[in-house]
């Protein structure tokens, strides 16, 4: 079985030239976004950001990255943490308070 052009899309391209760029268009920009899926996945999986400004430190003070709904039951009080979808801060009067602390 042989096939035989029969010149459907030879004629959509002459009759609806805007069809055929409007479609390319698409297809170029889904295969760019793809891609750059792509290249952020594998920037993701490479990368790593080791601690090293904290190396020389002395103390390094961090506030807790989760939150706590305390929650009476029957069966007596039941704690649910869920982690802060941002970094906590760590209040500033705290460098001061740590700097009185003796030690």
């Amino acid at each position: 079985m042989s096939l035989k052009p029969n010149g459907l899309a030879r004629a959509a391209v002459r009759f609806k030239p805007a069809s055929f760029v409007g479609t390319f268009v698409a297809l170029m920009m889904s295969a760019l976004v793809v891609a750059a899926c792509g290249v952020l996945l594998e920037t993701g999986i490479r990368a790593s950001v080791p601690a090293e400004r904290y190396a020389n430190a002395p103390v390094v003070a961090a506030a807790d990255q989760s939150a706590r709904v305390v929650a009476d039951t029957v069966d007596g009080t039941e704690v649910t943490e869920f982690p802060l979808p941002d970094t906590a801060r760590v209040d500033a009067g705290l460098a001061a308070k740590a700097a009185a602390a003796p030690g």
